[in-house]
């Protein structure tokens, strides 16, 4: 397996829970070729956003999400780790379908 990437799809918008590529795949576009496929599936479900949190001490990550059009829109402490941030990001979706449209 290359990579994987785990998703929740809510009323308004679709949540990046976690995405990894395996080491010996890693560099490859994989990751980007996950990310696309998200935007692809939150695009055929009618959901305008995807929405994902990170750490902030995970800098190329964060560099690789705003490189792929992700803004971050806060920071907060982590509840479960002492003085940990997360990073909240979140990409507007174009063209998606509205559920119902024909």
């Amino acid at each position: 397996m290359a990579g994987l990437a785990v998703v929740e799809r809510h009323a308004n918008h679709v949540m990046l829970f976690s995405i990894a590529v395996s080491p010996d795949f890693q560099g490859a576009g994989h990751g980007v070729a996950m990310l696309r496929w998200l935007e692809d599936k939150a695009r055929e479900w009618g959901k305008p956003e995807m929405r994902l949190y990170t750490n902030a001490r995970m800098e190329r990550n964060i560099a690789l999400y705003s490189a792929f059009g992700f803004q971050e829109t806060g920071r907060r402490p982590n509840p479960y780790r002492p003085g940990w941030t997360i990073v909240d990001m979140t990409k507007k979706v174009d063209g998606a379908k509205k559920v119902g449209a024909i």
